[in-house]
């Protein structure tokens, strides 16, 4: 080898050791831009759309919830007040014995008054 070809060799050799390597030529970019952008398009919209269905749901969930433990709720008392109350709409029984009131269901009273208004009118 001649001396000016060991040169270049040591040269070379201690440019690389350095940190400086030789440049390569540029290279084509092969990435697909344009599917990465729809690919990440369609992945943002499908999150938003989950994520709107799941907060759909879970406010579905929360007022049937509500609606079974609170608002369709009867106590005791209600209950109580409810089946007097269909009891004397149902039942036969003295209003004041005195008086001769009496109490009748509301199924017969409404036809003893269209009975009573229908003789009146002939």
């Amino acid at each position: 080898m001649s001396e000016v070809a060991e040169l270049e060799r040591k040269i070379l050799s201690t440019d690389a050791h350095l940190g400086h390597e030789a440049v390569l030529p540029a290279q084509k970019d092969d990435l697909n831009t344009p599917v990465i952008a729809v690919v990440g398009f369609v992945s943002a919209i499908l999150t938003f759309a989950i994520v709107m269905g799941l907060q759909a749901t879970y406010h579905q969930f929360a007022n049937t919830l509500h609606n079974e433990q609170v608002v369709n709720m009867k106590s005791d008392v209600t209950g109580n007040i409810l089946s007097a109350q269909q009891a004397s709409l149902n039942g036969y029984g003295w209003v004041n014995k005195e008086a001769g009131q009496v109490s009748l269901p509301i199924d017969r009273a409404m036809q003893l008054v269209v009975n009573d208004y229908s003789t009146k009118a002939k």
